[in-house]
């Protein structure tokens, strides 16, 4: 039986102008990130286009990055809604023979704001 970890994060657009986002995301095991802009849109299966991705599996010492950036540009005070979905399909828990763990938090987001 598979193991499912759903891990949920929040972005606030505080720019003044309406930007872009991009998403900066690393992270020790396979990975599925998705962002909405609403729980309606999460409920009808409608991401953010541009902000979803997969991470790939830690080699070694290194824990891969991957970066997605929206479409579409957001307003001041827009909120975006994510979710990073770890499934390890063996069954372990993620903090015990992945590569990066060792003072590795799993995961990390870093979200700027672009023209």
């Amino acid at each position: 039986m598979g193991y499912y970890d759903p891990d949920l994060f929040q972005i606030t657009q505080t720019n003044t102008a309406d930007r872009r986002i991009r998403l900066t995301v690393t992270a020790e095991f396979l990975a599925h990130i998705e962002c909405y802009l609403s729980c309606a849109d999460y409920a009808n299966g409608a991401p953010i286009p541009g902000l979803d991705g997969v991470t790939g599996l830690g080699v070694g010492t290194t824990c891969p990055t991957v970066v997605v950036t929206s479409t579409n540009s957001f307003p001041q005070g827009a909120t975006i809604y994510g979710r990073i979905t770890i499934v390890d399909q063996f069954g372990n828990l993620l903090t015990t023979y992945y590569p990066c763990s060792n003072g590795f938090t799993r995961w990390k987001i870093v979200a700027a704001c672009i023209t």
